[in-house]
């Protein structure tokens, strides 16, 4: 792990391993991550591919950008001065 550029940051060990978390759940670890312009369809891939994963019996939660923008970062947009943030 290389160092980070602040010294405030603290890496948090999880309290169960990797290899537990699966045994635990059957299944490995996965995550995808998609990219793209704005209204490209990122958000209506990942719903469908969680609910495709869900339907084999697969634990999937799909993780919205712009979820997390309406409630964590409300008052932020995306100028460059927000994005620092």
């Amino acid at each position: 792990m290389s160092e980070p550029k602040s010294k405030n940051l603290v890496w948090h060990a999880a309290n169960v391993t990797h290899q537990e978390r699966e045994r635990l759940r059957g299944q490995k670890g996965c995550v995808i991550w998609l990219t793209g312009f704005s209204a490209s369809g990122k958000s209506t891939i990942a719903r469908r591919v969680e609910e495709l994963l869900l339907q084999q019996g697969f634990a999937a939660y799909a993780l919205d950008g712009d979820n997390f923008r309406t409630e964590l970062n409300r008052d932020l947009g995306f100028s460059p001065e927000d994005r620092k943030e």
